[in-house]
């Protein structure tokens, strides 16, 4: 990646950010396998291989996401001047994801949801008014959190040492404020991702560092050992497990937070993705995909669970979700005050 110009690595986080989404949907494609996810259904027929290729791609696809996200928030800020002013910078956030946050959640999730979950007032006001756990809308809420935190300590983490004890800092927040506090506001979600954000701005700060040298498959193959040896002291009782499982965990994350970010750049530059008509137009329409394919991936799967191979069943969810929601998004993109809805430019 080193031969990859400036221009070109700020143009291909368009192309990472647009493949990421499109895993997230995947993994909600196959995650239902993997149990304790759409409990309404209980698996019919059970696949180890989609709950591990699941499991795997949730080690990075948000961790990555979240990167790319502070790698940009960096050049914007240190390289652009943008996002000087608190308030100027709290509205945009704002515009961009509390508003798309407040419509998608009670115009498509809440009821679409409610159909096939009778959930209870009080379940809708903890999940989505106090925002504990609202689905896949949790990233919205997750993002504006951490803008907003790293841009009070902005200063302090310029400071390469001050980064690395704030990203321990704010992990140790997060792992133990989720288990003694309510996660209100996804608050908790967010100190424990603001690590890969930090990560994200420094790498843009040193982006000629070694890591641009490292062979990309490097990236993938110690992402997938430290993986592996995750998902193997996870299943320990041993408190000495427990403790590895946790250093091992962050590692799978960081690791994969850097692995998507290197690998797709580098296939960034193998592909033609700019001269892609449908790749462009995915591109534009990746986050209102985001924001609408779950529900769609639970019809799916009430409707084929058990009565298709479960492989089958997995891409049909990955296919509808996309299509339909790709529907959603060219509609919802056509009229100026929807696109404001879902956080898109006027």
């Amino acid at each position: 990646m080193e031969d990859i110009t400036n221009h070109e690595q700020l143009e291909n986080c368009i192309f990472v950010k647009t493949v990421l989404m499109l895993m997230v949907v995947a993994y909600h494609s196959m995650i239902f396998w993997g149990g304790d996810w759409f409990s309404v259904q209980p698996v019919a027929i059970e696949s180890k291989l989609l709950k591990n290729i699941a499991f795997w791609l949730n080690s990075f696809h948000i961790y990555g996401f979240v990167f790319v996200a502070g790698y940009l928030f960096e050049y914007l800020k240190q390289e652009k001047n943008r996002y000087q002013e608190f308030r100027p910078f709290i509205v945009n956030k704002s515009k961009r994801l509390l508003i798309p946050y407040v419509f998608v959640a009670f115009a498509w999730v809440i009821p679409s949801t409610y159909v096939l979950d009778k959930f209870t007032l009080k379940e809708i006001f903890m999940k989505y008014i106090l925002c504990t756990s609202p689905s896949q809308l949790w990233f919205l809420w997750m993002l504006f959190d951490v803008f907003i935190i790293v841009w009070w300590i902005y200063k302090w983490i310029k400071n390469d040492m001050i980064a690395i004890i704030i990203s321990i800092i704010s992990w140790g927040i997060g792992l133990f404020g989720c288990i003694f506090f309510d996660n209100i506001f996804c608050i908790w979600t967010a100190f424990s991702y603001i690590p890969y954000f930090i990560l994200g701005m420094k790498i843009r700060d040193k982006r000629n560092c070694f890591l641009c040298k490292i062979p990309k498959q490097y990236f993938i193959i110690i992402q997938v050992v430290l993986f592996s040896t995750w998902q193997f002291t996870a299943l320990k009782e041993e408190i000495i497990f427990k403790l590895l499982s946790l250093v091992f965990e962050y590692s799978t994350h960081i690791l994969g937070a850097l692995m998507a970010f290197y690998v797709l750049q580098w296939v960034a530059e193998k592909v033609n993705w700019k001269n892609n008509r449908f790749f462009m137009i995915l591109s534009k329409y990746s986050m209102t995909i985001y924001l609408f394919h779950q529900q769609v991936i639970y019809y799916t799967i009430t409707c084929f669970n058990g009565k298709i191979n479960p492989y089958f069943n997995a891409f049909v969810n990955f296919i509808v979700a996309l299509m339909v929601t790709f529907l959603i998004s060219s509609v919802l993109m056509k009229f100026k005050w929807t696109r404001i809805l879902i956080g898109e430019k006027k």
